[in-house]
């Protein structure tokens, strides 16, 4: 019997308790997201592989997961879509359309296409442009390049590969000492 299986009988053997509602958010929470038939929804597909592309340059797979492995360029899509601002989706659009430009001009073919060395001359390249003083803060390439490698490190370290393959992580941080004398902690918690 599989996890639907026994939520259903469970709820029968409730007498109907659970409403149909409830069963069927239940249901649909057993259910995991296609991970092959992904789409974006901020980014044509083509963006959404140099997204990929650019961000896999910036946290490469190692001996440790890599931003592909973490999803980071549907983390970037998701929050383009769901969280930016109209005019830094246009701002970040306008940027994007630019460095991908670059990338065609140059080496004739779209950035996740080029070679890692071309990728890594490219994104170097914009990193100087963009961080090295001389940049208009407000300009498309310059809000695209810092909100691209933002959005790639914040997913890349608050997602599941990051956070606990990548950082330090301790699920339950520090040490739970139940029988302690109460001079040893000078009061008592409030919670």
């Amino acid at each position: 019997m599989d996890r639907r299986e026994a939520i259903k009988h469970t709820a029968l053997l409730m007498g109907g308790i659970m409403t149909s509602s409830a069963i069927a958010a239940i249901l649909d929470g057993c259910t995991a997201p296609p991970a092959d038939n992904w789409l974006p929804t901020f980014f044509s597909e083509e963006e959404a592989e140099d997204m990929a592309a650019f961000a896999e340059r910036l946290i490469p797979r190692t001996d440790t997961p890599g931003a592909l492995d973490a999803g980071v360029h549907r983390f970037m899509d998701a929050m383009l879509a769901d969280v930016a601002e109209p005019e830094d989706q246009e701002a970040f659009r306008a940027g994007m359309a630019r460095f991908r430009q670059e990338a065609t001009e140059r080496y004739g073919q779209a950035f996740a296409k080029c070679r890692p060395e071309q990728q890594d001359e490219l994104i170097g390249e914009w990193e100087k442009r963009v961080f090295g003083g001389e940049a208009d803060a407000q300009s498309p390439e310059v809000k695209f390049y810092r909100g691209a490698k933002q959005l790639v490190f914040l997913g890349f370290f608050t997602s599941e590969p990051g956070a606990t393959q990548v950082l330090q992580y301790d699920p339950i941080p520090g040490t739970y000492d139940g029988c302690i004398p109460l001079a040893a902690v000078g009061r008592a918690w409030a919670t």
